[in-house]
Order: C-alpha cells, then structure tokens, then sequence
C-alpha cells in the first residue's frame, strides 16, 4: 500500500507525462511546415516579431564581425533566453506552449515582412538557419531524437557493424568534426539526388551516402 508522500509522487508523474502528451507543440526544434492559423492579438504580433527579430539581429551582427561559431552561438543563447526562450519539453513550472506559439508566430510574421525582396529573404533565411542550428546543438539530446523521428525523412540508420566497417572512411570523410570513435557515433544513409557526383563513400554504402549525426 502506497503511503501518502508515494501517492503524491506518483500523481505528479503521471501528471507530468499527462501533459507532455497534451501540448499543441509537442517539440521545442520546429520546420515551421505551416503557418499558425489562429487569432492573434495586434500587441502579440508586434512584440513576437519584435522580440524574435533582436534575436536575429544579433545573429546578423555576429556574422558580419566574423565572430567564430562557439561566440555566435553563446551569443544567441543568451539573446533566446531574454526575448525568446524555448525551454525544454520536460520543464516544469513554465508555459511551454506558450513560448513555442510566440515562436511560431514570431517566425512568419518576419517571414511575412522580409519577403518584400530577395536579398531580404536572403538574409531571413541565413540568420533562421543558424538559430535554429543554435537550438538544435542545445537541444537535450533524447528530445531532439524525438523531433527527428517524428519527421519521414528518407533516411537509413547505420549499424553499428557497418559504421565499424568503414570507420576510417568516416574518420576522414567527416574530420571537421573530429571523431574520436566513429563506431559510437549515430549515422544516417541518405539517398543522393542523381544530379551530385559520386562520392568514395557513397560507393563503399551503395546508393547511399552516409551522414554523420553525433549525439
């Protein structure tokens, strides 16, 4: 029999995974496949676009300095976490979904006002590629998982038997990542569209190519 401390564990447990599965934005990465179809306030619009766009502008500032990856991305986390935070799934005590519809609803909104030219939507795209590489990389390593395998991509994990096979080839294909063990990376097979050349690797794997993706 339960006592009553046990009871009150528990409850919040199954509280917890309850509302894991009841949220509108189950993942904190999103492809922004489509647009929000809601009413949104004209304070909300403002400050989402508002918000997201100090955001991606630090980005744009950090590229045109030519600060390194790691700066940028310290950077950004520290911009993310004033005006738009993206917690974790499993937080607790904070309106995830919230957040992730400020997120949303913040990104087609600039999506709206920097389609007006292509060097604008250049520029869009170039700063939202990197914050959400920013968010990918910090990303808690089971959720992203997750939001991985949530999307079809045509893709083939690697074994282990074959990753082992061809660990030197991927220890050179994939250096600028400096692999220390390449058998206890994750790897995925992509197909390559006809129109690429043909790579060492490709032929090693057969109509694939391998693609590297750490945890």
């Amino acid at each position: 029999m339960f006592k009553a401390g046990e009871k009150r564990v528990a409850s919040e447990k199954d509280s917890l995974v309850e509302s894991h599965s009841l949220l509108k934005y189950p993942h904190r990465l999103n492809f922004y496949d489509y647009p929000p179809i809601e009413e949104v306030t004209l304070e909300d619009f403002e400050t989402y676009a508002l918000d997201r766009l100090r955001v991606l502008a630090e980005i744009e500032s950090s590229f045109s300095r030519n600060r390194p990856w790691e700066e940028l991305k310290s950077i950004t986390l520290s911009q993310a976490k004033k005006y738009l935070p993206l917690n974790s799934t499993s937080a607790r005590l904070v309106d995830r979904d919230g957040e992730r519809r400020k997120d949303h609803i913040g990104h087609f909104v600039l999506r709206l006002a920097f389609c007006r030219s292509e060097e604008l939507r250049r520029r869009f795209i170039k700063a939202e590629t990197a914050l959400f590489r920013v968010r990918y990389e910090s990303d808690d390593s089971k959720e992203r998982e997750k939001f991985l395998n949530s999307r079809k991509f045509n893709w083939v994990l690697v074994d282990s038997e074959e990753r082992t096979r061809y660990q030197q080839e991927l220890l050179v294909a994939y250096s600028h990542l400096k692999l220390e063990n390449p058998s206890e990376e994750t790897f995925y097979k992509v197909a390559i569209p006809p129109n690429l050349p043909n790579m060492d690797l490709k032929s090693s794997l057969g109509k694939m190519d391998s693609s590297a993706r750490p945890r």
